[in-house]
Parts: structure tokens; C-alpha cells; sequence
């Protein structure tokens, strides 16, 4: 192991430690408040009427109120075991948030200023300390980012252009609720348009139109205006 990669471990290491003390920190000056009160309230049913319980909150899936009624049982339910349920999923996400900067190539400079914000981010430290499901849904979404990019780049040669186009629309999806990219559109390759109306004609020949409508629609959504006439499929950006 050359020695400047042993250094940016070690201060990645040093940054991890920050970050768990800064969840630790004051983590039981304040009792706990309504929403954490019905959480506990819910875990403390028995097995047969949480879930009947637990649909009340709309918000919430019942996992979360499953895995600390687990956690009460085996840990105890004082203050500080009460919080540090919460923390101990912030604490584990560390793990998908380093796989995931693996997976997107990110050296070791870019890795240890992408941990030094995730570990200052004050939103992430209060909702580390709350009995709530937000760190169980940052913990479970990194997991399945780390997983998507780590299937994409396993794929990347040999994803077909159908797949492309779904998880394409995936990620449209995912970016509708997170606002990662905003409104700004990227712009979409030559070779990706000529496959993609290539696919579309394919699915008009065999009567697919539902699926050439999708295709016409992603297309629509990069920029991408099509125009069939006699003599094949003509297209021009927006």
C-alpha cells in the first residue's frame, strides 16, 4: 500500500470518528417530542396489533416500528438507548456512502471532502438523534444507490437499449422526488438517439405502439423532436 493512500485512510478513518461523535453529541439533552413518543407508542404493541396500530401513520412504513420494537426488546427503552437506535443506522450508512464513492470512481481528495460534509451537515445530525424512520430511509436509499451504479457499471457493455431506456426512466423517476439534476437536461448522445428510434421502428413493426409511444415520449422529454415521413424518421433538437 503506497504511503499517501495509507494517509487518506487514516484521515478518512479520523473524519468517521467525527462524524459519530457529532450524532453522539447532546444526544439526550432533550426528552423526547410527539412524533417520537408515537413511534415508541407503536413499537410497544404486541406483535398481532402494531401493524394494525402503525397504519395510522400515513408517512411511515411499518419497518421502521418492526425494527425498534426489536431494538426496545433486546437493547431496553431509557433515553440514551432509545436514541442511539437511530444513530447506530447513521453510524451504518458510512458504509453504503464509501461504496457508493468507490463505485463513482471519486479519489481519495473528492472522497474525503464528500464524508467531511456528511459528517457537518447539521439536517443529518438532528435527524441522526430523532426515533424516527430518517436515518433507517438514508441508511436502506444508500444501500440501493450504492447497488443501482454498482449494476450499471457491471452492465455498462452489455445493457440493451431497451434497458437503457428504463433505467433511463428510472432515474428521471428517482430525480423526480429528489431534485438532484433539477431542470437542467443532459444532453443526449447522436449514437443514443439513432439506437433509440432505431428500437422505436422495431416495436411500430411489430405493433409495439405503446411502446414506440414511450420511446417518442423519453426522446420528447431529452430535446429530442421526431418527425416520420416516407422516406424514415426525421429528428432535431428542441
Amino acid at each position: 500500500m503506497k504511503s499517501s493512500e495509507k494517509l487518506w485512510q487514516i484521515i478518512l478513518f479520523a473524519i468517521c470518528i467525527v462524524y459519530i461523535l457529532l450524532r453522539l453529541q447532546h444526544l439526550t439533552d432533550l426528552c423526547l417530542w410527539f412524533d417520537e413518543i408515537f413511534s415508541i407508542h407503536a413499537a410497544e404493541h404486541d406483535w398481532q396489533n402494531l401493524f394494525r396500530f402503525v397504519v395510522q401513520d400515513l408517512i411511515h412504513p411499518p419497518l421502521f416500528y418492526v425494527l425498534l420494537k426489536i431494538w426496545i426488546l433486546t437493547v431496553g427503552e431509557s433515553l440514551f438507548q432509545l436514541r442511539f437506535f437511530p444513530v447506530l443506522f447513521s453510524i451504518i450508512s458510512l458504509i453504503p456512502f464509501y461504496l457508493l464513492c468507490r463505485q463513482l470512481k471519486l479519489n481519495y481528495l473528492a472522497i474525503a471532502l464528500a464524508f467531511s460534509f456528511f459528517a457537518a451537515n447539521g439536517s443529518l445530525i438532528k435527524y441522526a438523534q430523532e426515533v424516527r424512520m430518517y436515518s433507517v430511509l438514508l441508511c436502506l436509499s444508500l444501500f440501493s444507490l450504492w447497488l443501482f451504479l454498482r449494476f450499471l457499471n457491471l452492465a455498462k457493455d452489455t445493457v440493451l437499449s431497451g434497458d437503457r431506456v428504463l433505467i433511463l426512466q428510472t432515474i428521471d423517476k428517482i430525480d423526480s422526488v429528489l431534485g438532484i439534476f433539477g431542470e437542467e437536461k443532459q444532453e443526449i448522445l447522436d449514437a443514443e438517439i439513432e439506437s433509440l428510434i432505431e428500437e422505436r421502428q422495431e416495436a411500430r413493426r411489430n405493433r409495439n405502439f405503446a411502446r414506440s409511444d414511450e420511446i417518442r415520449d423519453l426522446l420528447a422529454g431529452k430535446g429530442i423532436a421526431l418527425e416520420d415521413t416516407k422516406d424514415g424518421v426525421r429528428w432535431k433538437r428542441k
